[in-house]
């Protein structure tokens, strides 16, 4: 039977939240692991087609993709945080780089081939509804982005205007001193 304390470890695991204890225990005899790796260790080794997703249980791993032929770190995962999710829906090659950056990590294997059909179905299911929440968050993070954008083109805009006004009235003072000047010196030069 599953511990309590790993049925409170799983239960903060985004896709099993509503999973009943039995299925929990179900989910947990299936799962492999803990697997240990150590800092600067790759999850998964580039040329490895894996199809698994994992469940961070202890350190901390840096998530890379290759942009202009350079490594950028774009995200970090934690403690109960899920790794390669999407490679259960995409087949093509892995799109980042995961590595331990901690000096060591443990993770729990989920090969979802593994599980019962109506596991599976389950995990799907709650998964492809965090996929569509994460979707609208990043559609309104653009959005917000995009009004901010606007915003400060804006704000340009009306700064552009406000300063090419200060210039050309300080342009008609300066035409109008030189106007005044050059009179006063044809004056000065008409008296003497």
């Amino acid at each position: 039977m599953i511990s309590e304390n790993n049925k409170k470890f799983l239960r903060k695991i985004s896709f099993l939240e509503n999973f009943t204890d039995e299925e929990l225990h179900d989910f947990f005899e299936i799962l492999d692991g803990p697997i240990l790796l150590t800092e600067g260790q790759q999850l998964i080794p580039d040329d490895v087609v894996d199809h698994s997703l994992y469940i961070v249980l202890t350190g901390q791993f840096a998530i890379y993709k290759q942009q202009n032929k350079k490594k950028i770190q774009v995200a970090t995962a934690n403690k109960t945080e899920i790794l390669c999710e999407m490679s259960e829906y995409v087949s093509s090659k892995r799109a980042v780089t995961i590595v331990v950056s901690t000096f060591d990590a443990r993770v729990l294997k989920v090969d979802i081939k593994k599980y019962p059909l109506s596991m599976r179905v389950k995990i799907r299911e709650n998964y492809c509804n965090i996929l569509a929440q994460r979707l609208i968050n990043r559609n309104d993070e653009y959005n917000a982005l995009k009004k901010d954008m606007a915003n400060i083109i804006l704000n340009s805009q009306e700064e552009s205007n406000k300063t090419e006004q200060l210039l050309k009235d300080e342009i008609a003072k300066l035409k109008e001193q030189l106007k005044e000047k050059t009179e006063a010196f044809n004056n000065l030069t008409t008296t003497v």
